[in-house]
């Protein structure tokens, strides 16, 4: 991911990635001027530079500590300058931290990151003004897998799988083994009628329900989806009869002592179908963030405010007037 502040003037000129200036990167996304070599970007948002092949987030200027770089003057986002992180891969963010405050710093940017989004989308659905930028895109990922480490990007493929796979989810809750008659119990056991020549049993015997492997899988799936919806405030659809691990449990047991990693390794082996496969890969890309899935983001995703006061000031008058309790 590459990150970009706020009201933050950037040399244009300087390297980000590779071969690639601050200028490279952007010019594909916003407005960057052609004479100017240091320049501030006034948005707020999410979006995908095609020329870095990765996802790029403005993040609003409250980020910044008000400390002071020592050797440049600037201000800094946990203790380094914004200029310096633009690569939330780079090397030199390593060198900034210790482990424990790099992982935090993740952690910190990942959370915000979604709820930046969050924001901006809500707003979306009920105003359409000029506040908003759109771009038409599509990245290329040919079953490449990219590595896309930050929760926001997963959620929105887990997202994108659920709405385009319903029918999917459709064939399998229908033969999810749901009354399916043990016709062995029920001729030993019931007492038939004859209609018609043929025995009728009023009573039959139902299979006892055996969770398979598939459909461990798709519990698992829609109960991260159900997470999401909880903690996030996403809203997916989900149209399945399975009993789901609750939020708390999840979050205590399957993402904080790790055995969602543990036991979807356990299970790889029973997949083969590649939509079985894919949920697989999403859930485990959402227990560990560092996991490589192949994404596909549509024009929709280009979420761009050029003046984010003004939604903020929108979100906490609609909190505090309390007239959308959701």
């Amino acid at each position: 991911m590459l990150l970009f502040i706020e009201g933050y003037p950037y040399n244009l000129n300087d390297t980000v990635r590779g071969n690639l200036t601050v200028r490279d990167v952007l010019k594909d996304v916003v407005s960057v001027p052609v004479k100017e070599d240091q320049y501030s970007f006034g948005y707020v948002g999410y979006c995908y530079s095609q020329a870095a092949k990765d996802v790029i987030f403005f993040l609003p200027k409250v980020v910044l500590t008000g400390e002071q770089n020592e050797e440049s003057g600037d201000d800094t986002i946990f203790g380094a300058s914004p200029q310096e992180i633009i690569d939330f891969e780079s090397e030199k963010i390593k060198s900034k931290f210790t482990e424990e405050g790099c992982k935090e710093y993740k952690e910190f940017l990942s959370t915000l990151s979604i709820w930046v989004y969050r924001t901006i989308s809500v707003y979306k659905q009920t105003h359409n003004d000029n506040i908003l930028e759109s771009k038409d895109y599509q990245t290329e990922s040919r079953g490449r897998k990219q590595k896309h480490n930050t929760l926001l990007d997963v959620i929105i493929a887990l997202r994108d799988f659920n709405r385009n796979n319903q029918d999917y989810f459709t064939f399998k809750n229908v033969h999810s083994g749901y009354n399916r008659i043990n016709w062995s119990k029920t001729i030993a056991s019931s007492q038939a009628f004859i209609q018609n020549g043929t025995p009728v049993y009023v009573e039959p015997v139902n299979r006892k329900k055996m969770v398979n492997f598939d459909e461990e899988l798709l519990i698992i799936y829609f109960s991260i989806l159900n997470y999401i919806c909880e903690t996030h405030g996403f809203s997916f659809e989900i149209n399945i009869h399975y009993q789901l691990i609750s939020p708390e449990k999840l979050k205590n047991t399957y993402i904080k002592k790790n055995l969602g990693c543990r036991r979807l390794k356990q299970i790889k082996y029973k997949y083969f179908s590649d939509k079985a496969l894919r949920i697989w890969d999403l859930c485990y890309a959402f227990f560990d963030r560092e996991y490589k899935i192949s994404m596909n983001r549509q024009a929709e995703d280009f979420l761009l405010a050029k003046d984010f006061d003004h939604i903020f000031e929108v979100m906490i008058d609609t909190l505090v007037g309390g007239n959308d309790k959701q």
